[in-house]
């Protein structure tokens, strides 16, 4: 069970972490071809993208994973076929809506005189609405190199197009990338790139979206699916405005210039973020799939322990060689808020922790807990971000508002679950890992000299072996 694990969470780590590492080369491009203003619009529309398709898909995803497995005598098509009806209703009532109000929404947005952008825009929010439940299909059916390999192709797509419609020779002739050209600005290459790569998705998608049987429409499973699905999706908005609300304040209450090195040292905790990610995209139709099996709380203790172990390992190695990491990574005047570095890494392992306690309100069907777990966690970051006005390291009040807010969460999703769905999880040994990580990572990251540093991490790693292997859970 552990290798199969394993092998998942890497092939899906790779998805996500390839891509982040092309994100970065985007950020080089764009930040030396486009103006501060074209960057910021750019990036301004592709969080409102990835908002409305968090909010126009209703959480459905996830309820095709759950009912997919719960119901294992009904023909997976008929979820598979009534999940993409709501979004084949849905992607092409946003791209009409769009369309005939293109020009009252470009005014009331501000996006006068580039109507293009939004035409293109909606486009993308079309295709990719379509492409969601295919790629969950993909994670259903455990075909993880596929799926990895996809989000790898259409990053690369985009980064592609974008490189071609940027650089200032084109030594290709291609007309209908130089049509486009010719009727939008260096923002519109962007947002047309982005639209070529997922126009590609969809393409590669078709043989899985004509699986869709538009007779098998069940009302009564789309309106179950929907009250399963909806609160998971509040739950996403709201932990998306909980993980931004840090950046908005220190930019308004503090300077641009802190924000952006507070920013730039974040990205140095997608370390983490991309491990949480890989093990939640492997592990959740696993989970969903062992719900109603006998074994079912057994595997999801070990799971959450082995996700704790591995884990902390790769926190407690980044930590102690941040150093090195950052001047590889940001420039050296980025560094003034590296200090958030442990604390952010640490508030994304309790998050990964958080994910896979929650799903003990999943298999019960009370997604809704997930929203008020949320809304917890959301005021606890607002209670530490106030404090920014009143500290001298503002930025630090910050990080620590995320570490709270995911410990909080995490915390009460553990009592919660205790109480309605009880799972026997080794808590005080995943609480010696994560407190022998931060302490241990803690130390290394200030010690002067290569050889010392190797051997600290040698004793760190002999400690967790006995641990895990003398000590076996």
């Amino acid at each position: 069970m552990y290798k199969k694990i394993i092998k998942q969470t890497i092939v899906y780590g790779i998805g996500y972490i390839i891509p982040k590492g092309v994100n970065y080369l985007f950020l080089k491009l764009f930040t030396t071809k486009l103006a501060p203003i074209e960057f910021s619009l750019y990036s301004e529309m592709y969080s409102s993208s990835f908002l409305l398709i968090n909010f126009l898909t209703f959480g459905l995803e996830n309820s095709y994973l759950r009912f997919l497995y719960k119901n294992r005598g009904r023909e997976k098509t008929i979820v598979f076929s009534n999940v993409m009806i709501v979004f084949s209703f849905v992607s092409v009532g946003v791209l009409l809506s769009g369309l005939l109000f293109i020009y009252p929404i470009s005014f009331v947005f501000g996006y006068k005189g580039h109507e293009e952008y939004l035409l293109m825009f909606f486009m993308i929010i079309f295709l990719d609405i379509l492409c969601v439940l295919p790629m969950n299909w993909l994670r259903a059916n455990d075909m993880d190199v596929r799926y990895s390999f996809l989000r790898v192709f259409g990053v690369l797509i985009f980064f592609s197009v974008s490189m071609y419609m940027l650089s200032s020779v084109n030594h290709i002739v291609f007309f209908p990338i130089d049509l486009i050209k010719k009727h939008t600005d260096r923002t519109g290459y962007i947002f047309f790139s982005n639209f070529v790569a997922s126009l590609a998705s969809f393409i590669y998608f078709i043989p899985i979206i004509i699986k869709t049987n538009f007779k098998k429409i069940n009302i009564p499973l789309i309106i179950k699916m929907l009250i399963y699905g909806t609160p998971i999706m509040i739950g996403s908005l709201v932990f998306s405005i909980n993980q931004n609300i840090d950046k908005l304040i220190i930019k308004r209450c503090i300077s641009d210039e802190m924000n952006g090195s507070y920013t730039a040292c974040y990205r140095i905790a997608a370390f983490i973020s991309s491990y949480v990610m890989s093990f939640r995209i492997c592990i959740e139709p696993f989970f969903l799939k062992k719900a109603e099996t006998v074994d079912a709380k057994i595997i999801y203790s070990k799971m959450t322990y082995f996700f704790t172990l591995v884990g902390s390992v790769i926190y407690f190695f980044i930590c102690s060689n941040v150093q090195q990491i950052a001047k590889l990574m940001i420039n050296k005047k980025y560094h003034r808020t590296l200090s958030t570095v442990p604390l952010i890494m640490m508030a994304d392992l309790f998050l990964g922790i958080y994910i896979n306690f929650s799903i003990s309100y999943k298999v019960v069907d009370k997604t809704i807990i997930g929203v008020y777990i949320s809304l917890i966690g959301i005021l606890v970051t607002i209670l530490f971000n106030i404090l920014v006005l009143f500290s001298k390291f503002g930025f630090l009040m910050s990080s620590l508002g995320i570490l709270a807010s995911y410990a909080a969460m995490l915390q009460v999703s553990y009592i919660w679950g205790k109480k309605n769905y009880p799972v026997n999880y080794p808590k005080w040994k995943m609480i010696f890992l994560l407190f022998l990580a931060y302490i241990a990572g803690s130390i290394t990251c200030i010690t002067n000299g290569i050889i010392l540093n190797i051997l600290e991490q040698a004793v760190y790693l002999m400690i967790v072996y006995c641990f895990f292997f003398k000590k076996k859970h």
